[in-house]
């Protein structure tokens, strides 16, 4: 058996929810997963590349998730998907729920009396929050993150610890913002002068992004510097 996970569920529950189809047993309930070699019996595997079809085929796994070209590679019960790598990503979400959101403000934390932090989000001892900043609903801003004046974070967002949103940034929802990334810093249209940097434009990103670990996200000269919905920074 390969990783049981927290939360089982019928094939016919976790398709619905992927909007995929079943071929095979749609009442088997999925207990555990692992990969197509060390998949047994009992676990949820996933097949997309076309380099590892021998593997698939000769896979033990009682469920595959697979595209529909490939649903009779062999004979498992397949959950059959457009893009299986991306459905078994959304699967473990399924299989493995977050832990709840405690909400609230750390009253170590520095919050400025003029942001606006929504009821269910949660915001961490020594993070910084600044004025008219906005943070939205189920949002965790974590210890030692920062969020600069006037900006706003979406809704179910992550702040990871050590991430710093400058000011007048938008982050859209669903984002996540890892250790050390660094959103609407100057940019390479730098241009001091003896009001301010020259760069009025904002960094905006948008739902669903996921900016990772230690990389910059600079505003622009002209337009919004934008990291659209999905993207992967």
């Amino acid at each position: 058996m390969g990783r049981k996970v927290d939360c089982p569920v019928s094939v016919e529950t976790l398709a619905l929810a992927l909007g995929a189809t079943v071929q095979g047993d749609a009442a088997k309930i999925i207990h555990s997963i692992a990969s197509l070699e060390q998949a047994s019996d009992t676990d949820l595997a996933f097949f997309s590349d076309p380099k590892h079809r021998a593997r698939a085929a000769n896979s033990r796994a009682n469920v595959l998730i697979v595209r529909p070209a490939d649903a009779d590679i062999n004979g498992a019960t397949k959950i059959i998907h457009a893009a299986p790598h991306a459905a078994f990503a959304r699967a473990l979400d399924i299989l493995f729920p977050a832990a709840p959101i405690v909400a609230g403000v750390s009253p170590l934390a520095n919050v400025d009396p003029t942001a606006e932090i929504a009821a269910t989000a949660r915001i961490e001892a020594f993070a910084t929050v600044g004025a008219r900043a906005r943070v939205g609903a189920s949002t965790v801003i974590q210890s030692h993150a920062s969020v600069g004046a006037d900006c706003t974070v979406g809704d179910h967002g992550l702040v990871h610890s050590g991430a710093h949103i400058y000011h007048g940034v938008t982050v859209g929802d669903r984002a996540i913002v890892h250790s050390g990334a660094i959103i609407g810093a100057d940019g390479f249209g730098f241009q001091p002068s003896q009001t301010g940097t020259g760069m009025d434009n904002r960094a905006v990103a948008n739902g669903d992004p996921m900016i990772n670990v230690r990389t910059r996200v600079n505003q622009a000269v002209l337009t919004d510097g934008t990291v659209r919905a999905d993207a992967r920074v």
